[in-house]
């Protein structure tokens, strides 16, 4: 993507649902039976032959009694036979998305890791239809009320006491998640296997590696967010990093510096609205209504931080502009609107506090506050908004060794994005470093989790060839090797 060529991009969040795979197993009966049978089902947007499947597990593993979950499986069945006996299994990001609900794209991204293997998708706890643990069912004050904060009080409080009606939110952390998954794969006659994860879903990869090491043929990387980094401690500091690149970008690409040659100091204008706190403005809603809110710093740096993902950034020169023109805030407010309003929606926004709560929030010190967001553009905003919501969550126990570097000398593959304000390539430098057999790619002009025809070819070869080494790169810069 270039400056001459950039517009405004709408986000657009299109899935799949998970009722809409049919036929699936009966629900079981009895104490516990195992369901175990994969029977033939059509999937919207999966071409070829595919199975369903449910796969029981119980919610408290050390226990292995009390309540239980129903995992959705899904498999694309590898389109040559005979196929290769070790399938890709996929984690999706978030965390709360449905992997099944993202196999429409994901068969097309490996379509040629599929020619010789199955691609598993299984839905992990709280997430799709494995007990998603989801607060929809309309924001209490609407959706104005999430201005000022991601988590509404009120809507926290209620979610979370509806939602342990039928779920204890101690046990939907990401390594019994690993664990369950480990188990279904077992349970439908896979033993080795090939990890794929994408954002948050490389965490599932990664912890998947470190506790079934000797299943793992190879792990295949995008966008890395190891568990020894906390998301949103360090998102301050990786936004400022991410807009540095595209500033410096700006400077030096004549197409933009000839349209905005003050880009840098009109972004620090608009910022310096908010040096008297939030500003009350007329901010448009989902359904096209207008709201007054208190539009503050901290919205108006989440808006931006999302922008900053993907292509959406080409438009914040422009919105800054439009801006500062005419005294208003361009598209910023009903942007943050978009991409706030997941916390209300059928997303597993109770898995995501679960996992976030439990694994990077609750081991946040006041001075780590301090340090990691101080001269900031997200400042604290980010991580307070997190802390507020935890402080209403249940808190689950993790492995003492979880947030260590995660070390193997299984084949890896990862791939960063330049200009990742997420997960930025430093973390997937760090993660390299534990994997000794591994290949990091770094793709120019890039931003959270890139794709692309280039990538579509880089990552099925990696998964079919299983040696990072073997990958021809011929169309992306930016590799380091630890491959031996």
């Amino acid at each position: 993507m270039s400056w001459a060529g950039a517009i405004v991009l709408p986000f657009v969040l299109t899935a799949c649902g998970s009722e809409a795979i049919s036929p699936v197993p009966p629900e079981p009966t009895g104490p516990r039976p195992l369901v175990r049978t994969l029977l033939p089902c059509s999937v919207p947007g999966v071409s070829g032959e595919t199975l369903c499947g449910r796969y029981e597990v119980f919610e408290d593993r050390k226990a292995a009694s009390g309540r239980t979950i129903i995992l959705e499986v899904l498999v694309a069945k590898a389109t040559f036979r005979p196929a290769e006996a070790d399938p890709v299994v996929y984690f999706h990001g978030g965390p709360g998305g449905s992997s099944v609900d993202n196999a429409w794209w994901v068969t097309s991204l490996l379509a040629g890791a599929r020619r010789q293997r199955d691609l598993v998708f299984v839905d992990q706890r709280g997430t799709g239809n494995s007990n998603r643990l989801s607060c929809e069912g309309g924001l209490p004050g609407g959706e104005a009320s999430l201005f000022g904060t991601h988590f509404p009080n009120d809507h926290v409080e209620s979610c979370g006491a509806r939602l342990a009606g039928n779920a204890d939110l101690r046990f939907y952390t990401t390594d019994l998640a690993v664990d369950d998954v480990a188990e279904a794969l077992s349970g439908f006659g896979y033993d080795q296997v090939n990890l794929f994860g994408a954002s948050y879903g490389t965490r599932m990869a990664l912890v998947f590696l470190r506790r079934h090491e000797s299943r793992v043929r190879s792990i295949l990387l995008n966008g890395v967010a190891p568990p020894q980094r906390g998301i949103h401690i360090e998102g301050a500091s990786n936004v400022d990093a991410s807009l540095e690149w595209l500033f410096s970008d700006c400077e030096t690409d004549p197409s933009c510096a000839s349209a905005y040659p003050t880009f840098r100091a009109d972004f620090g204008r608009l910022v310096s609205r908010f040096d008297n706190g939030p500003v009350s403005i007329e901010a448009e809603l989902s359904d096209g209504s207008m709201a007054t809110v208190e539009f503050s710093k901290g919205d108006f740096g989440v808006a931006i931080r999302r922008m900053l993902y993907d292509e959406s950034a080409y438009s914040i020169a422009p919105w800054v502009e439009e801006s500062l023109q005419t005294g208003g805030w361009a598209g910023f407010p009903a942007y943050y609107v978009a991409r706030t309003r997941w916390v209300g929606s059928d997303f597993g926004t109770g898995m995501h506090l679960s996992v976030i709560c439990s694994e990077d929030v609750a081991f946040v010190t006041e001075a780590e506050i301090q340090s990691a967001t101080s001269g900031t553009l997200l400042g604290e905003s980010l991580i307070r908004r997190y802390k507020d919501a935890c402080s209403k969550w249940p808190m689950g126990s993790i492995p003492s060794n979880y947030r260590e570097i995660v070390l193997s000398d299984k084949p890896a593959f990862i791939i960063s994005g330049e200009r990742d304000p997420v997960t930025p390539a430093l973390w997937g430098t760090e993660t390299a470093q534990g994997l000794s057999n591994s290949r990091h790619l770094v793709l120019p002009d890039s931003g959270h989790f890139p794709v692309g025809a280039c990538l579509e070819g880089i990552q099925s070869t990696f998964l079919t060839q299983g040696d990072p080494a073997a990958v021809p790169i011929t169309c992306a810069a930016g590799s380091s090797s630890n491959a031996r």
